[in-house]
């Protein structure tokens, strides 16, 4: 992995409502930003 701090870098993650609207992925999905957020230098929009 990359990690080159002076390059900013954009990550896209598509929900679709019948599939991730399922308890169980709904749950990795808060597990998946919950990991994002930990880092200081992401921004969720």
């Amino acid at each position: 992995m990359n990690r080159d701090i002076g390059q900013p870098r954009m990550m896209s993650v598509g929900l679709h409502l019948r599939i991730a609207g399922h308890p169980g992925r709904a749950a990795g999905l808060e597990r998946f930003l919950d990991r994002v957020l930990r880092h200081e230098e992401v921004w969720v929009c």
